[in-house]
């Protein structure tokens, strides 16, 4: 066992730190156990899990075949206008006739646009539908129903997709209803 002087030992962990110091303010990470190989360089870490995400998220989009549930990408369909306003208040009891304007985005080769009219416990109150084809477009759709005794009436558009089991998400509106 060889034995060194306690100044030989202070002195040479003196050096040690100074290096380490002067490494770290060149963009190199250190820790207490004074290794290199626990060293890693900072400016590599977002580097290193840039990479680790961007290989992670590729490997998700090996799949060739689009699920049957997820409409196409960039279908769509967007209320543009309604009438009456969604500031008018509803009275239960009246009757309304209902107009929507929409405008949409098809990728598919032909769709349906629905109206879909339902009162707060989400009760159908009213429905209408348009077929669409392929490609941009806007479509009115029209409906007349009795409002029911409820606190809110909500109107959706939502865009299905022929042979999909599921809908893009549905633009909507909400009329506030008072008792008659």
């Amino acid at each position: 066992m060889k034995v060194v002087a306690p100044e030989t030992r202070n002195k040479t962990r003196k050096k040690t730190v100074k290096k380490l110091q002067a490494l770290s303010t060149n963009g190199i990470a250190w820790r207490s156990t004074l290794t290199l190989k626990s060293m890693i360089p900072k400016k590599f870490l977002c580097s290193i899990f840039a990479s680790i995400a961007v290989s992670s998220l590729l490997m998700g989009c090996q799949r060739t075949e689009q699920l049957a549930e997820t409409p196409p990408f960039g279908s769509l369909a967007q209320i543009t206008s309604i009438s009456p306003d969604t500031t008018q208040v509803l009275r239960s009891g009246e009757q309304v006739k209902l107009k929507v304007d929409v405008s949409h985005v098809l990728t598919a080769e032909s769709g349906t646009i629905k109206l879909v009219v339902l009162a707060a416990d989400n009760s159908d109150i009213a429905q209408g539908a348009q077929t669409i084809t392929k490609g941009t477009g806007k479509s009115t759709l029209e409906v007349e129903f009795k409002v029911p005794s409820t606190t809110v009436v909500r109107v959706f558009a939502p865009l299905i997709v022929q042979g999909q089991n599921s809908t893009s998400l549905a633009d909507g509106r909400t009329f506030e209803v008072v008792s008659n």
